[in-house]
C-alpha cells in the first residue's frame, strides 16, 4: 500500500522561488530523511548535489504553481508562513494537505572567478581556508573531551596554537585566548543577555515551579554523576522546553545531553551542549571547559561538515556541577570560540524565606528558553550562502552585513580579515550596491570626529559611517571607511631602522594638526599609520587610520589590560587618561 503526497517545489539557489506541481508515491512506513531522498532522486536523479527540504503550512490551503508563487514569493516569505517538518517523522504522521519541497545547494554557490581579481586576496582566503582545515582535523585527531578536560591536558591544548580554545583561559607562554564579543557572530547571545538584564519578563508560573523543583534536586549531594545526570536533564528539559538526549558521535565520543535541531541540510546542528559533575571538582574537570571541548568536537566531526561549511554553528553550552550552573555561548569561526554568559549561579537551596533565588534562577533559565526558539528557527532556515571569488565564507565573519549612511543601509559582504588572527575585528569588505572596497571595524569607543577632522586634510581614509549596532550589542559601535590601497609603515619599513625623516616629519605634521585642536593619538604606532600606493612622495602619502584611542587630551582612558606593545612605547598604565604625553613617548618610538 503506498501513499500519493502531492506538493509544489522550487530551488532556492535564486532569489525568488518559482514553483512547479508534482506528486510522489511513497510507503506510508517511510521516514521523513528517506522521503527527502526520495525527492531528491525524482528531481535530480543524476546529482547529489542538492538536499530537499519539505515544508508544512500553517494555514493549509490547496496549492498550484500560482498560488503558491503568491504566498511565497521568497524564502523568508515561506518561513513566516510554513514550517519545516522535523525529520523525525513518518510518512504515515503527515496530515493530508499540500506541501511545499524546498531544493537546496548542498555546498557553497561560488560564482566564476575574475581574471582581474587579485591574487593576494585569493591566497589570504586559501590560507584561512586551509588553517581551519587543519584546526578541524586536529580536534578530531585529538584526546576526547573528557580527557583534554582535565586540568594538565587543558593546559597542553590551550597551550598550542593549533588547539586553543579562544575561551579567556591561556598557558604559560601560550597563544592570546581572547576573543571579539560572542554576539557578533550571532545575535541570539545578546537576545538571551538582554533578557537576562530585563526585569519586566513575565515568568510561567509553571517555570517558577519547575525551577524551584531543580533547586531542591541539586541541594541534594550526589557521589555519582549518573543519578544527578538523569535527574536534572528531565527538569531542564521540561523548563527549556526542548529535548534533551544523550547523542553519540561516529567515535563514541559523547556530552552528558544535548538538544539538537533540524536543518534543511539533512544534517542536525545543536541548540544545547552540556555537561554535568556530580560535585564541583568531580573528576578532576570542570564541566564548562569539557562542554566547550565537547563542542569542539561535535562540530568538527566529519558528520557535520555540511552545516560547518555554511554556519558558525551557535550553540549555547550548560556546565551543570552540582549545585552550580554556567550558561555560555559557542561559535565556530576560524577558531572554537566559547564565552560565559553567565556567572557561575548557586542553586542550593541554603537560605529560609528565599523565593527570590527561584525568581532569579528562573529568570535565567526563561530568558534561555526564549533564545532557544530563536536559535532553532536560525537552524531551521539554514542555507548555503553565495560566495564571491576572494572573498571568505560567511560562517568567518560576524553576522552583521550593513551599515548606515544617512539613514539609508548600505550592504556588504565580507572578504577577509585585515588582521591574520582570529580576534581580528578589522575587514576588508565589498559594498553590493557599488562593489567598492570598503574596511569594517568593530570597536567599544572610537574618535570618529578625529578621524573626520584628518580625512578632511588627506590624512585619513574618508569615514563612511560610524554607528551603533544596537541594544543587542552593549555599546559596540561599527566603523565603515573607504579602503586604501597601501602599506602600514610597519610593513613599509625595516622595524629596526628608523623611518625616513621627511616620512616622521610627515607624521609629527599631522599630529600638530591634531594637539592644536586639542585632540591627542593615543596609539601612535606603525601599524596603524599607513603610505598609500600613489606617485607621489612618501610625505604626501601617509595615512592615519585607527582611531580607537584619539580623543581631547585627558578625556579617554585607555582599556584595561592593555598589551605591552602601547603600554611599553607611551609609557601608560591600564586604564591611564591618554594625555599628550603619552602621545609624544610613542612618537619618540616610532
Amino acid at each position: 500500500m503506498s501513499r500519493t503526497l502531492y506538493f509544489v517545489a522550487a530551488s532556492r539557489n535564486q532569489e525568488s522561488l518559482v514553483f512547479s506541481q508534482s506528486e510522489i508515491d511513497v510507503d506510508p512506513e517511510l521516514s521523513i530523511t528517506k522521503l527527502q531522498k526520495a525527492l531528491v532522486n525524482q528531481y535530480y536523479p543524476d546529482s547529489t548535489a542538492f538536499t530537499a527540504v519539505i515544508y508544512q503550512q500553517k494555514h493549509p490551503v490547496e496549492l498550484d504553481p500560482d498560488v503558491a508563487e503568491t504566498l511565497f514569493p521568497t524564502f523568508p516569505a515561506l518561513l513566516e508562513n510554513a514550517k519545516a517538518i522535523r525529520l523525525r517523522k513518518y510518512v504515515k504522521d503527515l496530515a493530508d494537505e499540500d506541501f511545499v519541497v524546498i531544493f537546496t545547494p548542498k555546498d557553497p554557490v561560488v560564482p566564476p572567478t575574475k581574471p582581474e581579481l587579485a591574487s593576494e586576496a585569493l591566497d589570504i582566503v586559501s590560507e584561512l581556508k586551509n588553517d581551519f582545515t587543519k584546526y578541524v582535523r586536529n580536534v578530531v585527531d585529538g584526546k576526547p573531551p573528557s580527557v583534554l578536560a582535565q586540568s594538565k591536558e587543558y593546559n597542553d591544548n590551550q597551550g598550542a596554537p593549533a588547539t586553543a580554545v579562544l575561551d579567556g583561559r591561556y598557558a604559560q607562554d601560550g597563544p592570546s585566548t581572547v576573543a571579539p564579543p560572542i554576539e557578533l557572530y550571532h545575535p541570539v547571545f545578546g537576545a538571551f543577555m538582554q533578557r537576562c538584564r530585563t526585569s519586566d519578563i513575565e515568568i510561567p508560573e509553571g517555570i517558577l515551579r519547575d525551577t524551584a523543583s531543580l533547586l531542591r534536586s541539586v541541594s541534594r549531594i550526589a557521589v555519582k554523576e549518573a543519578p544527578r545526570d538523569a535527574q536534572t536533564r528531565k527538569i531542564l528539559a521540561d523548563i527549556l522546553g526542548v529535548g534533551l538526549e544523550r547523542i553519540t558521535n561516529s567515535d563514541k565520543t559523547s556530552p552528558d545531553f544535548m538538544s539538537v535541531t533540524p536543518t534543511p541540510l539533512n544534517v542536525n546542528g545543536a541548540c544545547i551542549i552540556s555537561e554535568i559533575k556530580s560535585e564541583l571538582g568531580s573528576g578532576g574537570s570542570d564541566p564548562s571547559r569539557q562542554s566547550a571541548l565537547s563542542y569542539a568536537r561535535f562540530y568538527c566531526r566529519p558528520e557535520r561538515a555540511q552545516v560547518r561549511e555554511v554556519s558558525c554553528c551557535p550553540t549555547f553550552l550548560i556546565g551543570l556541577a552540582g549545585p552550580w550552573i554556567v550558561i555560555m555561548g559557542a561559535v565556530l569561526t576560524s577558531r572554537t570560540i566559547v564565552q560565559r554568559l553567565s556567572a557561575y549561579e548557586w542553586l542550593g537551596c541554603s537560605r529560609m524565606f528565599d523565593d527570590e533565588q527561584v525568581h532569579r534562577i528562573a529568570h535565567v533559565l526563561y530568558a534561555l528558553r526564549l533564545s532557544l526558539v530563536e536559535l532553532n528557527e536560525y537552524y531551521a532556515r539554514l542555507s548555503s550562502p553565495v560566495v564571491e571569488p576572494g572573498h571568505i565564507p560567511p560562517r568567518f565573519c560576524p553576522s552583521i552585513s550593513s551599515f548606515s549612511i544617512r539613514e539609508t543601509k548600505i550592504p556588504f559582504v565580507y572578504a577577509y580579515p585585515l588582521q591574520h588572527n582570529p580576534a581580528s575585528v578589522t575587514f576588508k569588505a565589498t559594498r553590493t550596491d557599488t562593489k567598492e572596497s570598503v574596511v569594517i571595524k568593530f570597536v567599544r569607543q572610537y574618535g570618529h570626529h578625529v578621524h573626520q577632522l584628518m580625512a578632511a586634510h588627506g590624512l585619513a581614509p574618508k569615514l563612511l559611517s560610524f554607528s551603533p549596532l544596537g541594544e543587542l550589542y552593549g555599546n559596540l559601535n561599527l566603523v565603515a571607511m573607504e579602503f586604501i590601497e597601501g602599506k602600514t609603515l610597519h610593513d613599509a619599513y625595516d622595524i629596526s631602522q628608523p623611518l625616513p625623516d621627511s616620512v616622521k616629519n610627515s607624521v609629527r605634521k599631522g599630529l600638530d594638526l591634531l594637539n592644536k585642536k586639542g585632540f591627542v593619538f593615543g596609539d601612535l604606532r606603525r601599524p596603524n599609520v599607513m603610505l598609500a600606493d600613489g606617485d607621489e612622495p612618501a610625505e604626501k602619502r601617509i595615512r592615519f587610520v585607527d582611531f580607537d584611542w584619539a580623543e581631547k587630551d585627558g578625556e579617554m582612558r585607555y582599556p584595561f589590560h592593555i598589551s605591552s606593545v602601547v603600554s611599553d612605547p607611551s609609557g601608560a598604565s591600564e586604564y591611564d587618561c591618554i594625555t599628550h604625553q603619552h602621545q609624544e613617548n610613542m612618537f619618540t618610538h616610532l
